[in-house]
């Protein structure tokens, strides 16, 4: 504190002597209530602690190491503050919490199927701060899910300080459905309906349901014909899967010629075919219409033959009929290539040997240059004879003439370089006769026609033409003209500095006259005079361009330069000066002088004080003159004075900015000084100044450069008593980015009045008031200055605000679209940042909850409120489409053919939030909008957009009518053969019809029994395959000695064939319609009684034929009738 003292003497008068107030000051600490922010969320470390203390010379400890007022960047925990002011040391504990920690319990319901979408998910969230908020992966809000398909779903949970917690979530479901096949019996033959399919399930939820594609419901399906059958399987729960059969059969009995051999020659029957059987089952057995039972049959006269071939189940075929020709007579064609040149033996003749007969090979040749082969090549021109001989011994002989082709010439045109030593030359050659395109090889590597750029030499080519004829050029000579050169006559330099006497005199020689001249100086004459120092470039140029360049210098001596040295001048006293002296340097050595008091010395001795000039002149008589040389006074003595008006001999309390000055007159620098307290140094100036000096008394030595001393008189440095200024209170920032913070000031000691200078952080000053107020969050510095100039810093004095500003993160935060136009689904959830929690929400439509539901398209505006009353408004617009979900245009095009998949859909979308997904409901599950390769049928596609809207649309595929084949046939008999007439109907006529033996019309003539395919087309390409059977009919009645019954005949569904001693060895059954088409058919193992059923329930009403085919070809006929 502040202390006035009396004291008095011990006389009688008691006389008192008042001593100035004394200012004792000492340590002190003032600790106010610690702010404590708790972490935001369980777990983290952004706690802050602010221990405000004021007070001076006091120490702050933290147990973290710390050792300032905040502590920043804290997790849940106790912490520990210790302050010490002088003697006094107090401790603060200090304890910061946090939030419970954020925990999610689901209740989940799994899915019914494997790939169903009904599964649950309910989320129980605890701890934190509520209200909490849901953001799947999925883009849903809420606190449960529905409709999930089995899987993980991620979701992240945060409450209302956005404190957030992530689980993933895994939905069950039970196994997907497996479809076994058990057992599986393949028709037996083409056409046959006798195949069987037995199938089991795994997985799913047991006990399993069946249904067949054909409406059969148990899991055993039998009497079946080649194709596609689909079985479908449902569990418990009512969840199904599907897997489609593909019934083969044979494939129908077929064959091959395997081999065919004409007769040789006229007259001789060595003729031979060789077939073998394809498709049905094998072994196969084979019968000749030449009676021969085997795959081949040799020594053949020319005719016409075929073969009923019979595989291991019965099956029946009739070949195609063969035709065994006799030899042809020989004819031979042939090809030439005429020599491109002579000497290049290019020539051909090539005998086209498959215009021979193979029937007559192998074929000898014999040519008149002794080759054997067919073909001759690399001839050259003449004629060439040739005789060929056929396996039967026929020779035919021919003559051919080759002749050759032009030869290549050349003309040449070349150009010598233009200039010595380089490559302007050039050389064009233009190729003549044989046969274009040519090549040109260079004997410089180079190809081409032409060669430019070229120096003088010797060039020779090679020129070749397409076919390989070549000629080569003779030697081909360029030649350089004489060498442009240029020769130095004489070269002048200049005698003195600044001159410009220079010449340059040259001459030119080679080249090709007239020459031309260009200097870089301009000029255009071949030599120079008058130049000054530096280089001068000539370019030299002959009547061809051809240039040559040379560079020429010229000197000059460097410039004369005077200065002046003083000489024997006097130390202390004030004495004359004994001489001033020149030194000279440049131009040419010797040097003259010659003063202007008539003196020829370089120096002045003893003159009188004045200014004098001088002329210099070097050897070359190059001068200099100096106006003014200065002859100096008498040096004045060493003295030291004080300079008060820049000296400070009274400064603040305790410190030690005491500043004296003072000025050195007379001597000769550099000065050497010594104060009283011991500094010394060097000084090049007059004047000398002591800064940083402690209240005291303070003299100086000078000893200048000659060793002359000057001792100062004594100077007095006074102090001020100590300046005290203290932080009261700092008031911090309400909201972010505001301007209402506040700092007060107390003031004691030092000279008022005060003056106060506050900056923030940057420098920038921002307040001369002893109590700033309207500050922004930073950090604030001030300087008091008292009245005699004595300052006192306090320094990183905090204004708190708000860490960030209060925002609604992520703007838009959070928004779920309204999924379809019109609707009102969207939704909105905000999570609220910055300012100061918690936070208070108020929405337009009155919500108080940070998350909204059930929204239509439009805008919302939300008010947020942070605990310092801070406000933020901000309108969130929700989405919606433009418009519904619509189809814009659709094509559709029906099957061009009955059965025909050939049919499409195309289809364009708009509408919606676009990013279409189409689902058609044809076999493939078809996406895209386009359904192409479709046969007829109804096809329903739903098209989704990215909200999930989805529009539904059906569309019709029509097809032509089956062409309607019928067939009127006439049976082989022992007497005649088969004929069939196809007719068509229905279709688009004209039809064409083409049967399996390769004949093309309605009608097959003269065939044998067996059975036959036709190919039916109309005019629109449209397609039908039928077989028809033609029989042998040599037995119309039961075999002899058995009997055999049909039962029901008429029918409705099945037919029953009962036997008694009919397959004595085995048989086959076959059932076809009056047109020929097979409806069933059967082999029968031999055995003495039995009973077949035949299914005929698939089949339309009518008449039917019931065949009983024997080994030996005799067949049992009977009419069968189905009804309904």
């Amino acid at each position: 504190g502040s202390y006035d003292i009396t004291l008095t003497d011990q006389s009688a008068e008691a006389c008192p002597f008042e001593i100035k107030p004394v200012l004792v000051n000492g340590p002190f600490a003032l600790i106010k209530e610690p702010q404590i922010t708790a972490p935001t969320c369980f777990g983290d470390d952004n706690g802050q602690i602010f221990l405000d203390v004021i007070g001076n010379n006091f120490s702050l400890f933290w147990n973290t190491g710390d050792t300032t007022e905040m502590l920043t960047g804290l997790s849940a925990g106790n912490y520990n503050a210790t302050v010490i002011a002088g003697n006094c040391v107090t401790e603060i504990p200090v304890q910061v919490s946090q939030p419970p920690e954020l925990t999610i319990s689901p209740t989940i319901t799994p899915a019914t199927c494997a790939n169903s979408a009904d599964g649950k998910i309910k989320l129980n969230v605890f701890g934190g701060q509520p209200p909490y908020f849901y953001k799947w992966d999925n883009g849903n809000f809420t606190d449960s899910l529905t409709n999930l398909a089995a899987g993980l779903y991620s979701v992240t949970v945060s409450d209302v300080m956005n404190c957030e917690k992530v689980l993933q979530i895994e939905v069950e479901a039970p196994a997907p459905i497996q479809i076994d096949t058990l057992e599986f019996q393949q028709v037996s033959c083409a056409g046959g309906r006798d195949g069987a399919i037995q199938v089991g399930a795994t997985g799913g939820t047991p006990f399993y349901s069946w249904q067949w594609s054909t409406g059969h419901s148990t899991s055993l399906l039998n009497f079946l014909e080649t194709g596609n059958y689909t079985v479908t399987v449902t569990d418990q729960n009512g969840c199904s899967a599907q897997k489609t059969f593909f019934m083969p059969e044979p494939a129908p009995l077929d064959w091959s010629l395997v081999h065919q051999k004409n007769t040789t020659c006229p007259g001789i029957d060595d003729g031979s075919l060789e077939i073998a059987g394809l498709g049905g089952t094998p072994p196969y057995q084979y019968f000749w219409n030449n009676n021969a039972q085997m795959p081949r049959t040799d020594s053949l006269a020319p005719g016409i033959y075929w073969a009923n071939i019979l595989d291991a189940r019965h099956c029946r075929l009739t070949t195609d009929t063969l035709v065994i020709a006799p030899a042809d007579t020989l004819q031979i064609n042939k090809n030439t290539t005429q020599p491109f040149c002579d000497g290049i033996n290019s020539g051909k003749i090539h005998i086209d040997t498959t215009t021979l007969d193979p029937a007559s090979g192998p074929h000898t040749f014999l040519w008149s240059n002794g080759a054997d082969t067919p073909d001759l090549t690399d001839l050259s021109a003449g004629t060439y004879y040739l005789t060929l001989t056929d396996v039967k011994g026929c020779v035919f002989r021919d003559s051919t003439t080759l002749t050759a082709g032009k030869p290549v010439q050349v003309l040449v045109n070349k150009t010598s370089p233009a200039c010595a030593e380089t490559a302007s030359g050039s050389i064009q050659l233009t190729p003549l006769g044989g046969i274009p395109p040519y090549q040109i090889q260079w004997n410089t590597g180079a190809t081409g026609n032409t060669l430019t750029m070229l120096e003088a030499g010797q060039y020779q080519a090679t020129v070749t033409d397409n076919v390989g004829c070549f000629l080569t050029t003779d030697t081909l000579h360029l030649t350089d003209p004489p060498t442009l050169s240029i020769a130095v006559e004489s070269l002048e330099n200049n005698r003195c500095a600044g001159d410009a006497t220079g010449s340059i005199d040259i001459s030119a020689s080679g080249g090709t006259p007239p020459w031309n001249f260009q200097w870089s100086n301009n000029a255009v004459s071949e030599d120079l005079s008058g130049l000054s120092p530096g280089f001068y470039t000539l370019t030299l140029t002959d009547s061809r361009g051809c240039p040559k360049v040379e560079t020429f210098e010229i000197t000059a001596p460097p410039p004369i330069l005077l200065t002046t040295d003083i000489i024997n001048i006097p130390k202390c006293e004030l004495d004359p000066i004994d001489s001033v002296c020149l030194l000279a340097s440049g131009g040419i050595p010797p040097y003259q002088f010659l003063w202007s008091s008539g003196q020829t010395e370089s120096c002045l001795v003893q003159a009188p004080t004045g200014e004098y000039a001088v002329t210099m002149t070097d050897a070359n008589g190059c001068t200099k003159i100096m106006e003014t040389v200065k002859y100096p006074d008498p040096i004045e003595p060493l003295t030291i004075e004080l300079i008060e008006e820049m000296s400070d001999t009274i400064q603040c309390f305790n410190d030690q900015a005491g500043i004296l000055t003072v000025y050195f007159r007379g001597g000769e620098a550099p000065y050497e000084y010594n104060w009283s307290q011991g500094q010394t140094g060097i000084s090049h100036s007059d004047t000398l100044t002591m800064t940083n000096l402690e209240s005291g008394l303070y003299n100086v030595t000078i000893l200048d450069a000659k060793g002359c001393e000057s001792i100062s008189k004594t100077w007095q440095v006074g102090q001020a008593a100590l300046l005290m200024p203290v932080v009261d209170t700092i008031f911090p920032v309400k909201c972010f980015n505001g301007s209402d913070g506040k700092i007060e000031l107390n003031v004691d000691g030092g000279t008022p009045p005060y003056q106060y200078l506050w900056t923030d952080h940057t420098g920038q000053i921002i307040s001369t008031q002893q109590d700033p107020d309207s500050l922004s969050a930073g950090i604030y510095s001030v300087t008091v200055s008292d009245a005699i100039g004595c300052t006192h810093a306090i320094d990183n004095r905090v204004v708190t605000a708000p860490t960030a500003p209060l925002t609604i993160q992520g703007t838009p935060p959070q928004i779920k679209p309204v999924s379809c136009y019109g609707g009102q689904d969207g939704a909105i959830q905000i999570t609220p940042g910055g300012g100061v929690p918690p936070y208070n929400f108020m929405w337009e439509n009155g919500a108080t909850m940070p998350f909204i539901e059930n929204l239509a398209a439009g805008d919302y505006g939300i008010t947020v409120t942070d605990n310092h009353q801070c406000v933020l408004v901000s309108q969130i617009p929700v989405e919606q489409p433009d418009t519904l979900l619509f189809i814009t245009s659709q094509v559709l095009n029906d099957a061009s053919c009955f059965g025909k998949k050939d049919g499409s859909i195309i289809i364009d979308v708009d509408g919606g939030w676009g990013n279409y997904v189409f689902h058609w409901d044809d076999p493939k599950s078809s996406s895209g909008n386009a359904l192409t390769q479709i046969p007829a049928g109804t096809y329903t596609v739903e098209v989704t957009d990215s909200g999930q809207c989805s529009l539904t649309k059906t569309y019709s595929i029509s097809q032509p009518d089956e062409i309607l084949v019928t067939f009127d046939i006439t049976h082989q008999t022992t007497t005649q053969p088969g004929m069939v007439v196809a007719s068509a109907d229905q279709g688009f006529p004209p039809y064409a019809f083409e049967w399996s033996t390769g004949a093309i019309g309605d009608t097959l003539h003269d065939i044998p029994a067996g059975i036959y395919q036709v190919t039916v087309t109309d005019a629109q390409g449209c397609q039908v395959v039928h077989s028809v059977e033609v029989s042998m009919v040599n037995q119309v009645s039961g075999v002899s000695g058995g009997q055999v019954w049909l039962f029901p005949n008429p029918t409705t569904d099945r037919l029953f064939l009962r036997h008694e001693n009919f397959f004595t060895a085995p048989g086959e059954v076959v059932i076809s319609d009056f047109r020929g088409q097979i409806a069933a058919r059967r082999k029968i193992e031999a055995r003495t009684n039995g009973e077949e059923v035949f299914d005929l329930s698939g089949y339309p009403p009518g008449v039917y034929i019931l065949r009983i085919w024997t080994p030996d070809g005799q067949v049992y006929v009977r009419k069968v009738v189905v009804v309904r």
